[in-house]
């Protein structure tokens, strides 16, 4: 990506193109998109792994066998479906919480799926685990999974005593039989969760990177060119800082745009980052964003792992809060979950803060 950026950009000066169109293309458009889709290879693995499980007849047996644990915490065996089909992408996670039909249940799942790692939020995770922690990232990486299903069983008994739920429901599922997926269904299925992606980042990420290129290109008074530190970006971002100082250490106007890019999508939280370095100074590659010279120098260990827990289990992006305005169908109950999440995403990450730098 790096090499193709540098192509385009001798190519626009051959050109003759104006300054800003070019730092647009290939500091704003190539840089937000591509570190997007450089994590493409390791969601391809994951998309294969959840298709092979819903068409192979294993997912229904795994909410039967979940149901009697489910129902001691205030779910149901049905919510399993959910939580799975979150790990691919939340919005289609709440989404089938349709099956589940006891209101309180359904209502509980639809809150806590967004706490279940999407695939948008694997890149997050990939980078800050194999930079700050190269020895074991993987087990790191696997921590954040098991912390996520602590905050839901956390989250569900606290709503199961609020709702004081006693009734019992009878589990009715239909079980299809064991089956090798057909070949053409599990790729066509993987090919179609691909595309998505792509497209996502071929709109929602365009689009945002277009929009953090130019407030971290001009000034508030529409002056481009301006230092970086003297951009619209920087300003609203000096605004919200106090917010992130607990988790990450430090007021940076850069690390809480970052973070806030992820109610647009979890994706743009890195390209983000990146547009931000990329426009303070040269980096080569997206691991690059933490050098000693850029602007997210800062982080350690601690405050790596404490602003990932942040953006993995606070509000989610603007598609999974549409999903869940249409399927909680009250504004009160809306506005109640937004305000749950943030508030858990937040706390677990100054808590986390606190307890390693202890």
């Amino acid at each position: 990506m790096e090499q193709f950026s540098t192509m385009m950009s001798n190519f626009l000066w051959q050109c003759h193109t104006s300054e800003w169109v070019i730092s647009l293309v290939c500091h704003g458009v190539i840089t937000g998109v591509g570190s997007v889709l450089s994590f493409l290879p390791q969601l391809t693995m994951i998309f294969i792994g959840t298709s092979f499980l819903e068409a192979s007849g294993y997912m229904a047996r795994v909410s039967f066998v979940f149901d009697k644990l489910f129902k001691k915490i205030g779910l149901n065996g049905k919510s399993i479906i959910p939580f799975i089909l979150g790990t691919g992408c939340s919005v289609s996670g709440i989404m089938a919480t349709k099956v589940i039909e006891e209101d309180k249940e359904r209502i509980n799942s639809i809150i806590t799926t967004p706490f279940i790692p999407c695939s948008a939020k694997l890149p997050m995770i990939t980078l800050f685990t194999s930079y700050f922690f190269p020895k074991n990232n993987a087990m790191i990486a696997i921590s954040f999974y098991g912390l996520s299903i602590l905050i839901v069983i956390a989250s569900s008994l606290m709503m199961k005593k609020l709702f004081h739920h006693t009734k019992e429901e009878l589990y009715i599922f239909e079980l299809p039989e064991y089956q090798f997926p057909s070949l053409k269904y599990w790729y066509k299925d993987v090919k179609l969760k691909v595309l998505e992606f792509i497209n996502k980042a071929g709109t929602t990420i365009f689009f945002a990177s277009i929009g953090i290129w130019f407030l971290l290109s001009f000034s508030t008074k529409l002056e481009y060119g301006v230092e970086i530190n003297h951009s619209i970006l920087a300003f609203c971002g000096e605004k919200i800082a106090f917010l992130f100082e607990p988790i990450i250490g430090v007021k940076s106007w850069e690390a809480s745009v970052s973070a806030l890019q992820g109610l647009i999508a979890k994706e743009q939280v890195i390209s983000s980052m990146e547009i931000i370095a990329g426009l303070s100074g040269e980096f080569k590659s997206v691991y690059e964003i933490f050098h000693e010279a850029g602007p997210f120098h800062f982080f350690t260990p601690a405050s790596a792992y404490a602003f990932v827990a942040f953006n993995l289990f606070t509000t989610p992006c603007v598609a999974a809060i549409s999903a869940m305005r249409k399927e909680l169908k009250s504004f009160q109950w809306f506005l109640l979950a937004m305000t749950y999440q943030f508030l858990v995403g937040w706390s677990v990450a100054v808590v986390l803060f606190h307890f390693l730098n202890s």
